[in-house]
C-alpha cells in the first residue's frame, strides 16, 4: 500500500472513529467527511450531506446569516494559520443550547495548496473529558494531534520515537527531526532511569501506568511533568503513547501551600487558644487542637458542622441561652465588645467560662467570606479569682481579728486565772466555787469566739502534729451530737492515711460541720461520716498539690441548700439561719485552707448536702503512742525557779501569785532587756532558771522571740514556754523549730500552765 493511500486509511479510520463531531470539507466548500459523532450531534446522516455545500443543505444548528466557520475561512482566502478556534453557541435539533469551543484545521497539498478544511465541535464544560478524548484519539488525526494541550509522544516498544507533537516540542525545547532521533530515556535524567524502568515494567503487564517524572529539556534543564502512559494498536502493531502533561508550576504551587499549611498547623498547634474558622455559612472548616480540647469534641465531630449546632452557648450574668439570630449577627460583624464572656455548656451539663473574640475573614472585594474565632477557657481562672476574692475577704477579717486579739486574749487570760486564784481559796462544793466555774464556761466560750476569728489572720497559723483521723472524726462528731436525737454512721476504709493537723481546728471544722448537718434534719436524722484514702491527680478542679490526701465527707438527709447559696455558703458572715454569726463554714474554709486542703459542697433540694474536704496524707509516716505522764511531785517543786516576761501587769502579778501558791520560785519583768539581765546575773551565781515564760509581743521593747535568741547565747539549755494572745510571727504554730520547748496560748486555764510547767520540769 502507497503512502498516500495509507495516510488516506488513516484519516477515515480515525475520522469515522473521532469521538467528537466534526466534518471537512473540500476546497469548493463541499462536505467530504461526516462523522457519526456529527450525525448524532445535529441530527443529519452522512449521506444526505457528503457531496453538498451548506447553501445546498441547510444546517439547522447554525442561524441563516451566519456561514460555518470552517466554510468562512476557506472563502476568504486570507487565511494567516492552519488552525483557528472560536467560541460558539449552537442550537441542536432538540432545541437544546450549547457552548462550543469550534476548531477549524485548514489542510494543504505539498505545494501549499489549500485542499479543504476540517470543523470540530468540543462541548467546553466538558473540556476535561473532551481533552482526554483528543489524546486518545490523536494518532488518528494529525490536526487534533498537534493541537493538543498536552505533550504526546508515541514511540515502540523498543523506545524508539515515531511521532510527537507541537506541544512536545515546546515542553522538550528541541526541534522535530532531533526530536525523532532520540531514544526515551534520553528525556529523562539520570536519577529517574530506575524509576522509569520500574513504570515501564508496570506498563508492559497492565498496558496502562502513570506517575511523575523529572524530565530534561535540551539544555539540560529539568522540569515536573505527570505521564499518562497507554497502549494502542495501529495496523496491528503495538504503539506506546505518552501524553505528559507540564505540573512544575503546579507542584511548586503545592509545595507552597503544603509549606504555608504546614506552617499555619504548627502556628495553630503553637497557640495557646482555641481557633476555629468557619466559612460564610457558619460551617467549621478548621479547628486546632486546643479548641478540641476546650469543645472536647474532635475535627471529624465538627467538621462542616454549624459551630451553632454543636454547643449551646449561654449569657455570663443572665445565664440565658444565646439564640439562633443573635449568634448569625455576631458572625456578621465583629462581636461588641470585641472580647466577650459567655457559659459553654458541655454534653454531660457541665459549664466551662469562655472568653472569645469573633474577627471576619475579608476576600479582596471587602466581602466577608467566613470568621475566626478565637477562644480561651477561663474556668480555672474564674475559680481561682473567686477563690482570691474570698480570700481577701477572709484576710480582712484577719486584720480585724488581729487587732483585737491581743488586747481581748491578755484580758481574758486575767479574767481566767484570778478566777483560778478564787476557786483555790474555796471549798469545791460551795456556791460561789459553782458560780466561779460558771464563769469560767463563760470565759472560755468568749475565747472559742476569738479562736474563730483567729483562724483568718496570719496570727492562726495551724499547730500541726501527725495523727490519725479517724479518731478525731470519731470524737468531734460524737460530742456534737450530744443531747440530739440524730444517728452517726461512720465508714472508714481500713488503714487511714495519717495526716499532718491542727488537733484543735481540724476538730472545730467537724464540729461546726455536724452541728450543721443536725440543723438541716428535721425528718430523717440520719448523718453518715466516710473517710477514705485518695489519690489527687494533676491538674485537678481543686486546684490542689497532687498526691495523696484522705478525703472526708459529711452527708446529711435534710432540707438541702439552693445552687445559688451554694455559692456563697462559705463566705464570711453568710447565713440563711434566723440565729448565727454566718462564721462556721467560712471558719472551716480557712482552717482547710491553711492546711493546704479543700472543702466543697454537694447539695440537693429536698435530698440533703454532702459536704467534703480533703486532708494532706502522709503513708509513711508511722505514728508512736504516746504514754501518758505521771503528775510533778509536790515535794520537787520547792526547788523550781521560774522567769516570766510579760508587759501586762495585771497578767503579770496574777501568774506571780498563782505560782508562788503552788510553790514555785518566781521572778518578773515587763521588757526583754530586764529579763536577760536578770537571768544572766542568776546564771553567772548559779541559780539557774528552770523554765522561762516569754510573751512575744512587748509593746515598745524586746518581744520574746528576741530575748530569747539572747538568752540562748547564755545558755544553750535554756527551756522557754512561748505564750501569745496573737502574733503575726509562726513561732506559736511551730514553736519547736524556733527552739521553744513549750507553748500557751492565750488565754489559757491556770490548770494548763500547770500542766505544761510539769510536763517540762518531767523532762528535765
Amino acid at each position: 500500500m502507497e503512502l498516500n493511500q495509507k495516510k488516506t486509511l488513516f484519516f477515515q479510520k480515525f475520522f469515522n472513529s473521532f469521538p467528537e463531531p466534526a466534518f471537512a470539507m473540500d476546497s469548493n466548500c463541499k462536505f467530504v467527511e461526516w462523522n457519526k459523532a456529527m450525525e448524532e450531534f445535529c441530527g443529519i446522516k452522512s449521506e444526505e450531506i457528503i457531496g453538498k455545500t451548506s447553501s445546498e443543505y441547510n444546517i439547522s444548528f447554525y442561524r441563516k446569516s451566519q456561514p460555518l466557520l470552517v466554510e468562512s475561512y476557506i472563502k476568504s482566502k486570507k487565511f494567516l494559520d492552519s488552525i483557528y478556534t472560536k467560541e460558539e453557541i449552537l442550537t441542536l435539533y432538540n432545541g437544546q443550547e450549547v457552548n462550543v469551543l469550534s476548531k477549524v484545521s485548514l489542510i494543504y497539498d505539498d505545494s501549499k495548496k489549500l485542499m479543504g478544511g476540517v470543523q470540530t465541535f468540543q462541548d467546553i464544560s466538558e473540556h476535561v473529558s473532551a481533552e482526554k478524548l483528543l489524546a486518545e484519539d490523536l494518532l488518528k488525526y494529525s490536526v487534533l494531534f498537534n493541537n493538543s494541550y498536552d505533550a504526546i509522544i508515541l514511540h515502540d516498544l523498543n523506545g524508539n520515537i515515531l511521532e510527537i507533537n507541537k506541544k512536545a516540542l515546546n515542553f522538550f525545547q528541541f526541534n522535530q527531526k532531533t526530536f525523532l532521533k532520540l531514544k526515551l530515556t534520553e528525556l529523562f535524567p539520570n536519577h529517574e532511569q530506575q524509576h522509569l524502568k520500574n513504570f515501564l515494567e508496570v506498563f508492559y503487564k497492565k498496558n496502562f501506568n502513570f506517575d511523575e517524572f523529572y524530565l530534561l529539556k535540551s539544555n539540560k534543564s529539568e522540569f515536573i511533568g505527570e505521564v499518562y502512559a497507554n497502549l494502542i494498536e495501529l495496523e496491528n502493531r503495538e504503539i506506546l503513547q505518552l501524553i505528559i502533561r507540564d505540573i512544575t508550576e503546579k507542584k511548586h504551587i503545592e509545595e507552597n501551600l503544603a509549606a504555608e499549611k504546614e506552617m499555619l498547623a504548627v502556628t495553630l498547634a503553637g497557640i495557646g487558644d482555641g481557633v476555629i474558622t468557619l466559612d460564610s455559612e457558619g460551617n467549621i472548616i478548621l479547628i486546632n487542637k486546643i479548641a478540641e480540647k476546650i469543645l472536647e469534641m474532635d475535627y471529624n465531630e465538627v467538621f462542616g458542622k454549624k459551630i451553632f449546632n454543636i454547643t449551646s452557648l449561654y449569657k455570663e450574668k443572665s445565664h440565658e441561652r444565646y439564640e439562633l439570630q443573635e449568634v448569625k449577627v455576631m458572625l456578621r460583624k465583629r462581636a461588641n465588645p470585641p472580647v466577650s464572656i459567655s457559659i459553654l455548656k458541655m454534653k454531660d451539663g457541665r459549664e466551662k467560662i469562655v472568653e472569645f473574640d469573633i474577627a471576619p475573614i475579608h476576600n479582596k472585594e471587602g466581602g466577608i467570606t467566613g470568621n475566626i474565632i478565637v477562644f480561651r477557657d477561663i474556668t480555672d481562672k474564674r475559680k481561682k479569682e473567686a477563690e482570691d476574692f474570698k480570700n481577701q475577704k477572709i484576710e480582712s477579717i484577719g486584720l480585724l481579728a488581729g487587732g483585737i486579739a491581743h488586747d481581748f486574749n491578755n484580758i481574758l487570760t486575767a479574767v481566767l486565772g484570778n478566777t483560778a486564784l478564787l476557786k483555790m481559796d474555796l471549798d469545791e462544793k460551795s456556791e460561789k466555787f459553782s458560780i466561779l466555774n460558771e464563769l469560767e464556761l463563760a470565759i472560755n466560750r468568749a475565747s472559742k469566739l476569738t479562736h474563730q476569728l483567729l483562724t483568718f489572720s496570719k496570727g492562726g497559723a495551724p499547730i500541726k502534729k501527725f495523727m490519725n483521723i479517724g479518731s478525731i472524726l470519731k470524737e468531734s462528731a460524737n460530742f456534737a451530737l450530744h443531747g440530739t436525737k440524730n444517728e452517726i454512721e461512720f465508714k472508714f476504709t481500713p488503714a487511714l492515711w495519717p495526716v499532718h493537723i491542727d488537733e484543735g481546728q481540724i476538730s472545730q471544722v467537724i464540729h461546726n460541720l455536724v452541728i450543721n448537718a443536725v440543723q438541716a434534719t428535721k425528718t430523717n436524722p440520719k448523718i453518715i461520716i466516710q473517710a477514705k484514702n485518695y489519690l489527687m491527680e494533676q491538674n485537678n478542679i481543686f486546684m490542689l498539690t497532687p498526691g495523696n490526701y484522705v478525703k472526708i465527707s459529711i452527708q446529711d438527709f435534710g432540707a438541702g441548700i439552693t445552687d445559688e447559696n451554694q455559692k456563697k455558703i462559705f463566705d464570711p458572715y453568710f447565713t440563711t439561719k434566723k440565729r448565727g454569726s454566718g462564721l462556721g463554714l467560712s471558719v472551716c474554709y480557712s482552717i482547710l485552707t491553711r492546711h493546704n486542703g479543700k472543702i466543697t459542697v454537694d447539695s440537693k433540694i429536698d435530698i440533703g448536702s454532702i459536704f467534703t474536704f480533703y486532708l494532706p496524707a502522709f503513708p509513711e509516716v508511722v505514728i508512736k503512742t504516746e504514754e501518758k505522764s505521771n503528775s510533778i511531785k509536790k515535794s520537787f517543786i520547792k526547788n523550781i525557779r521560774i522567769l516570766i516576761l510579760e508587759d501586762e501587769k495585771p497578767i503579770r502579778v496574777l501568774l506571780e501569785k498563782f505560782l508562788r501558791k503552788n510553790n514555785y520560785y518566781v521572778e518578773s519583768a515587763a521588757d526583754g532587756e530586764k529579763i536577760i539581765k536578770i537571768y544572766k546575773d542568776a546564771f553567772d551565781k548559779g541559780q539557774e532558771f528552770d523554765i522561762v515564760i516569754l510573751d512575744l509581743t512587748i509593746k515598745g521593747g524586746m518581744g520574746g522571740d528576741e530575748a530569747f535568741q539572747e538568752l540562748l547565747q547564755i545558755n544553750p539549755n535554756v527551756k522557754a514556754i512561748v505564750a501569745s494572745g496573737y502574733s503575726t510571727k509562726k513561732i506559736l504554730s511551730d514553736y519547736k523549730n524556733f527552739g521553744f520547748a513549750g507553748m500557751l496560748s492565750k488565754p489559757f486555764m491556770m490548770s494548763d500552765l500547770l500542766k505544761e510547767i510539769e510536763r517540762l520540769l518531767e523532762n528535765k
